[in-house]
């Protein structure tokens, strides 16, 4: 089996692990946030085994399928819109220097994607209205979400950092056919 091959397998078992997490977050709809977050992952060790075209294509397998297939899309658009997405764009962005505006340009961009699923939520999908909704609860869920979005960022750099510490050279040696 060539090289090719391994990396085009490896990358659809990434793919189909992120569409089965996606698919238990729809079952459990207490989980969506959580699943996609999860699921990016699939696309974080693509990514770090074979590259960024690679991990374009299993991010795209794993939105379309989680979007066409998956009975309550929340976990399939929060992947497609941000999650799966962020994890590649998340390696450019720690190439940023100052340190301090790497985190400025990841939390820009985090709003500015934020303000769009609002955008698509409130006029698109027309989902529910947020009249009733007081002033101070958008502005707690708005920090919350910084925190999150924070919390999820550091997560998986020390998650990259285990998985090189004790999983990569052997992924690495079996892609390779080594």
């Amino acid at each position: 089996m060539n090289e090719k091959t391994r990396l085009l397998t490896f990358s659809a078992l990434m793919a189909a692990a992120a569409f089965v997490l996606m698919l238990l977050g729809s079952l459990l709809s207490v989980l969506d946030i959580t699943v996609a977050c999860l699921a990016s992952f699939a696309v974080v060790l693509v990514l770090l085994e074979a590259g960024y075209a690679w991990a374009l294509m299993t991010y795209g397998v794993a939105s379309i399928l989680s979007v066409l297939i998956l009975g309550n899309k929340t976990p399939a658009l929060f992947f497609a819109a941000f999650f799966g997405l962020y994890a590649i764009v998340r390696f450019l962005m720690n190439k940023v220097r100052p340190f301090w505006f790497m985190w400025a340009v990841k939390i820009i961009s985090f709003n500015a994607m934020l303000a769009l699923g609002f955008v698509m939520w409130q006029f698109v999908f027309t989902i529910g209205s947020l009249e009733g909704v007081p002033f101070y609860a958008a502005v707690i869920v708005f920090l919350l979400a910084q925190a999150v979005f924070v919390l999820y960022d550091v997560a998986i750099a020390k998650l990259v950092r285990i998985y090189f510490m004790r999983f990569h050279e052997s992924v690495s040696k079996i892609l390779r056919g080594k």
